[in-house]
């Protein structure tokens, strides 16, 4: 009868404990942002690719990249990246190297940190909706 009963508590523990493991209450921690991604996003008339590499801990977000104004004239300037995730909210300030310009995109983050959809907000005020995607083999500048 003992025999039975223990198993019977091992079965419950394990089937609550998995239920518990799938629901993610047992402490799994949030996905992360970090690698490099990439949005584009049309404003003023002039296509605006911004691409950056980021990095994360304890939810600080920090990082590097650049965007590439493609219109008539090809310019790039080049940004640092600083910022916070408490998943899934996500929080970023994209500096401009050469100039006082910032940067602002707040949005979510998917779950597994792929992805970023928000709103970005330029220098002087326009707000554009954006989708940064993750890349796969990019190599941000490097900053001197």
């Amino acid at each position: 009868m003992q025999r039975h009963r223990l198993s019977f508590i091992l079965v419950i523990g394990l089937v609550t404990g998995g239920l518990l493991t799938a629901c993610g209450l047992f402490g799994e921690d949030p996905p992360r942002i970090e690698g490099v991604h990439e949005a584009e996003v049309q404003a003023g008339g002039r296509l605006h690719v911004f691409t950056v590499s980021i990095s994360e801990s304890d939810g600080r977000l920090s990082g590097i990249g650049d965007v590439q104004v493609r219109d008539s004239s090809e310019f790039e300037v080049l940004l640092t990246l600083s910022g916070r995730h408490e998943h899934p909210s996500v929080h970023l300030q994209l500096n401009a190297e050469a100039s006082d310009s910032t940067f602002r995109l707040s949005g979510t983050a998917s779950d597994d940190g792929d992805r970023i959809e928000g709103t970005l907000r330029f220098p002087e005020g326009r707000e554009r909706s954006v989708v940064m995607r993750q890349l796969e083999g990019y190599e941000p500048p490097t900053i001197y």
